[in-house]
Parts: structure tokens; C-alpha cells; sequence
């Protein structure tokens, strides 16, 4: 599999978004890589989900991009929803940038 390499680098975060299937089952590849993040959409909410020991387990705030909450993102992809494309960037780039 193409993606062990990407692993063995030292992959920080994974984002996975899940509108077909779920990511559930990855989670233990990602653990046995040492990933210490996993972001997962499913095209509602976000969850931020952290490495502890062998397992992930939720938490509100990344660790990877301090002070970048899971609900602050959902609420920036769910403005995505109702702005066009250029406007929505713009405005990603914009809170990218206050962080």
C-alpha cells in the first residue's frame, strides 16, 4: 500500500472524510504508525480524535495545531455549504491566517 510510506515519515495528522464509509476500521493501522491525530468529517460534524497508548480517543482541541478546536471547524466546513467556492476559500484562508 502506497500510504505506509507517507506513515513511516512521521504522518502528524490524517483527515479522513467520511461520506461513504467510515474510517472506524483504520483507526488501528493509524495507531500501529504512531499517527498521533485523526480528524474525521462526515459531512456534518468534525471530530478530533488523539493517540493514547494504542487507541484514540475524541478531544475537543487539536494537539497538533494548538488552539484549533473540532467545533470550529465544523462550523467553518459547514459555512462551506452555503458559500460558493472562491468565497468560502477566502474565508478559510482569512481564519487559517488568525490562527
Amino acid at each position: 500500500m502506497q500510504h505506509h510510506a507517507l506513515f513511516r515519515q512521521g504522518a502528524r495528522l490524517v483527515v479522513e472524510v467520511d461520506i461513504t464509509s467510515p474510517s472506524i476500521s483504520k483507526l488501528p493501522m493509524f495507531a500501529e504508525f504512531g499517527v498521533p491525530e485523526v480528524w474525521r468529517f462526515d459531512s456534518e460534524r468534525l471530530s478530533m480524535l488523539r493517540l493514547k497508548g494504542d487507541r484514540y480517543q475524541e478531544v475537543g482541541t487539536s494537539g497538533v495545531f494548538p488552539g484549533v478546536s473540532a467545533e470550529a471547524v465544523s462550523q467553518l466546513l459547514a459555512q462551506g455549504k452555503s458559500l460558493g467556492g472562491t468565497s468560502w476559500f477566502r474565508l478559510a484562508r482569512a481564519w487559517a491566517h488568525e490562527r
